[in-house]
């Protein structure tokens, strides 16, 4: 999939969208997404940071 991403990326020869992105709630998303995957009986606990973990990036390069 990062293959595909990087290529893709390279292809499009546009600077990067940057935007403010809260890492904590791609991490979120992305438990979300994954959660259904995973073999019955395993468990994923993700402990959130007390504060926002905000940054600057293109959000399809971060996740």
């Amino acid at each position: 999939m990062m293959i595909v991403r990087n290529v893709l990326a390279f292809a499009r020869q546009s600077p990067p969208s940057r935007e403010n992105v809260n890492v904590l709630d791609v991490i979120r998303e992305t438990v979300d997404l994954i959660g259904g995957t995973l073999v019955p009986g395993t468990a994923l606990d993700v402990i959130d940071a007390a504060t926002d973990l905000a940054v600057r990036v293109d959000r399809t390069g971060l996740a």
